[in-house]
C-alpha cells in the first residue's frame, strides 16, 4: 500500500462519517447529494487535490505509520520514519520527508 493509498482510504472513510452525521442532522441537500458524493469518488479514484510539498512521497510503500502532535497540538502522521505528512496544515494538506 502507498502513502497515497492510506491517506485516500482514510479520508474516504472519514468522509462517510461525515456524510452519514450530516443526513442525521438534516444538513442542506447539495451538500448531501452532489458535494460529499462527488469528493468521495475522486478519493476513491485515489485522486488527491490540494495537497502540496513533495508529491513524489505519495508513491512511497507504506512500512510504519505513527500518529503524532506537532507544536500548535495538531495531529500530523510519519510514515516510514521519516516521511511527513500534516493533513491540517495552515494552507492545507502538505507532505515533506523530515530529518
Amino acid at each position: 500500500m502507498t502513502i497515497r493509498e492510506n491517506i485516500c482510504k482514510n479520508e474516504v472513510r472519514m468522509m462517510k462519517e461525515r456524510l452519514d452525521r450530516l443526513t442525521e442532522l438534516g444538513a442542506p441537500r447539495i451538500i448531501i447529494l452532489e458535494t460529499l458524493p462527488k469528493q468521495i469518488a475522486e478519493l476513491e479514484a485515489g485522486n488527491l487535490t490540494g495537497i502540496g510539498g513533495d508529491l513524489e512521497l505519495l508513491d512511497v510503500e507504506v512500512e510504519s505509520i505513527e500518529n503524532r502532535t506537532g507544536r500548535g497540538g495538531k495531529l500530523y502522521i510519519v510514515y516510514n520514519g521519516s516521511i511527513n505528512y500534516f493533513p491540517a496544515a495552515r494552507y492545507g494538506r502538505y507532505i515533506k520527508r523530515g530529518c
